[in-house]
């Protein structure tokens, strides 16, 4: 059994009360598999992006403390303001109270909040054909809460504050979001819904 890791949640924060190009930045977030290595995670990539942008980044961790802070030390060798902050901020994806603390200390810390970049998932590597394999009520619901949940409890958590800015909110899934592969495609389809009721 392999498991995927939590993605790197991003959100961030102009340094100057100006508006920003919300279709620019979502523009090059797109291209950004352009650049990606295989050493680079999503996340880690828009977080370097946006650091090149004289944006202040929160990033979110689960447990890995000394990955984040090596990937705030690289923001911090890509500072194009004097202005900006980096920071990192411990919490569960797949909990709501710690998404809603992320929210919350962003704010506290930084004042603001433009874009949310939401890159977790989860997923345990099964024979897609097994049904005897793929019925696991733990897996389930441990890919809906990070698959699914995550983002919706993200969205609500930010959605004040992105309205405020006229921000942006980005959500990642993977390929199997494309294809009946696995749990990202519930999260695509059901992202699709929701960005539909709340516009």
């Amino acid at each position: 059994m392999h498991l995927s890791q939590p993605g790197v949640l991003v959100l961030v924060c102009a340094c100057f009360s100006v508006p920003l190009c919300s279709s620019h930045l979502y523009n090059q977030i797109l291209k950004l598999e352009e650049i990606l290595t295989t050493s680079s995670s999503i996340g880690a990539a828009v977080a370097k992006l946006f650091a090149t942008q004289s944006l202040s980044v929160v990033i979110n961790y689960s447990s890995n403390s000394q990955r984040a802070s090596s990937l705030i030390s690289s923001l911090e060798s890509l500072r194009s303001s004097p202005h900006q902050k980096f920071l990192s901020i411990q919490g569960d994806a797949g909990s709501r109270p710690d998404i809603i603390n992320l929210v919350d200390s962003t704010i506290r810390s930084l004042g603001r909040l433009d874009v949310v970049v939401s890159n977790c998932g989860w997923t345990r590597f099964s024979d897609f054909q097994n049904l005897d394999e793929g019925v696991d009520d733990d897996d389930w619901d441990t890919a809906f809460r990070m698959n699914v949940k995550s983002h919706l409890w993200l969205m609500h958590a930010a959605k004040p504050h992105l309205e405020e800015q006229e921000g942006l909110f980005v959500t990642t899934a993977s390929t199997a979001g494309v294809k009946p592969s696995g749990s990202s495609l519930v999260c695509k389809f059901f992202l699709m819904c929701l960005v539909i009721s709340v516009l």
